[in-house]
Order: C-alpha cells, then sequence, then structure tokens
C-alpha cells in the first residue's frame, strides 16, 4: 500500500502528523490507524473466502486478484500487445504453390487470388414532391 513513499516521504509525513497533532494524541491516532488497516485487510480476506465457498467448487482455482480493476487495467490496457485473446489474422490474398521463389525457403510460389465480382444493384429513383411556394412550411416551435 505504502510502496510509493520513500524515507524522505515517511519522515516528513511524521513531522507533519507532530505538528498537526501533537505528540501526546500522535502514537494513540498511528495505533488507530493501524487497527483500522488490519480490520479492512480482515474484511477483504472474509470477502473473498465468502466469495470463494458461495461460488462452489467449479470456481476454486479461480484468481480473485486478476478481477481486480488495477490488475485488469495493467494487463489489458498498459500491458503488452499478448495477441493471445484475439482472434488470427486473416492471411493475404495470395496462396504459395511448390515451386516458387517467392517463399522464404523456395518451396511455394505466389497465385493470385481469383476475383470476385460484386453484381451491380440498382437504385431505385425517388423524385421529390413538388414544393409550392405560397404554401408556408410548417414550424414547430417546440421541436427546436
Amino acid at each position: 500500500m505504502l510502496n510509493n513513499l520513500g524515507w524522505g516521504e515517511l519522515l516528513m509525513l511524521g513531522l507533519l502528523g507532530l505538528l498537526i497533532f501533537g505528540p501526546d494524541q500522535l502514537p494513540k491516532i498511528a495505533a488507530d490507524v493501524g487497527r483500522m488497516i488490519r480490520q479492512l485487510r480482515r474484511f477483504a480476506a472474509d470477502a473473498s473466502e465468502d466469495l470463494r465457498s458461495e461460488l462452489g467448487p467449479e470456481f476454486r482455482d479461480v484468481d480473485l486478484a486478476s478481477l481486480n480493476p488495477r490488475k485488469f487495467i495493467e494487463k489489458h490496457v498498459l500491458g503488452d500487445d499478448d495477441d493471445e485473446d484475439l482472434p488470427p489474422k486473416p492471411r493475404a490474398s495470395t496462396r504459395l504453390q511448390p515451386g516458387s521463389d517467392a517463399a522464404p525457403n523456395g518451396e511455394g510460389r505466389a497465385v493470385e487470388a481469383p476475383a470476385v465480382e460484386v453484381p451491380a444493384v440498382e437504385v431505385p429513383s425517388v423524385e421529390s414532391p413538388a414544393v409550392d411556394a405560397a404554401v408556408p412550411v410548417p414550424y414547430d416551435v417546440d421541436a427546436t
């Protein structure tokens, strides 16, 4: 929890706590903070154990730490590009056949994939109705 704090930061926090709370209150407050941290850790351990027992034996090997949002972001957003979860990429439109110089080992030759023709589709024309200049265009005040 305090992995990012060095000795300088801890000393500064101690001096700041000494100035704010005084020498007589500081040990009592430090004990209360330590007790609260222990209770929060115990609560988290009990909650994870309750979750494991409620899920049943099928999910006994599920790593609950991997469900932590911070771990999820580190793995999927900030982590390396792991292509394990992605579907395989489509191959190029050329295929290699035996006897080609295009392959790095000289075992295949590049052949163009057959062209696929797409039939043309006619789009029916839509004519707009005639507009009379004398008729005012409807206008809704509430809609704008």
